[in-house]
């Protein structure tokens, strides 16, 4: 679900008529909308490790029940120590609530889909893209699946900075072979003699 922004009603119904040549190719469950993702390179090995898998109603995969699936993703994440703590207010009338849970107390198998949602955009694959394959309509309705991590904002801040444009700057110099680079040094040094 992390690598395809599927929803647990639509991995539990996956056959293996689904996937095409063009990626999982369905209509979703809760909307009944089409939608095409395109298999990247880590949904295709977890796809190849049950490539042998049978059942009698063709599904894709073994999948347990949605409230199994909670509770194993919360026991991995307590193994893996996500205890950061959450805040979870809500109001009854006017009066304000707050809730504090460790992190893998609330995770649960629809925080794939935003994960899905989240490192997309965190890659830089545009929002419309991104909507087409989770089937939203409009950008509105998938911002609720946007939360951005503090690295991303920092790493964004530093855009202003010029340290992105450095860095790329760097990779391309280390890609010239020798003679490239000697035109490279040439071009500076007739450049420093022209400004002196």
């Amino acid at each position: 679900m992390a690598f395809t922004s599927l929803r647990y009603s639509d991995l539990a119904q996956l056959k293996k008529t689904n996937i095409t040549s063009k990626g999982i190719d369905l209509y979703t469950v809760k909307t009944s909308d089409h939608i095409t993702i395109n298999i990247n390179d880590y949904a295709q090995k977890i796809l190849d490790k049950y490539s042998e898998y049978k059942s009698e109603d063709g599904r894709l995969f073994p999948v347990p029940s949605a409230q199994k699936i909670n509770d194993y993703i919360k026991m991995a994440a307590k193994q893996a120590g996500l205890e950061l703590e959450v805040v979870e207010a809500y109001y009854i009338g006017d009066k304000r609530y707050d809730e504090v849970h460790k992190f893998y107390e609330i995770i649960g198998c629809h925080d794939a889909r935003r994960t899905f949602v989240c490192c997309s955009l965190a890659l830089g694959i545009p929002a419309t893209t991104v909507m087409k394959w989770t089937g939203h309509k409009d950008y509105e309705s998938m911002k609720p699946y946007i939360e951005i991590n503090d690295d991303t904002l920092k790493t964004e801040m530093e855009k202003w900075n010029g340290k992105s444009l450095k860095h790329e700057i760097i990779r391309a110099i280390d890609k010239f072979n020798e003679d490239k680079l000697k035109k490279v040094c040439e071009f500076v040094n007739s450049l420093n003699a022209e400004i002196a």
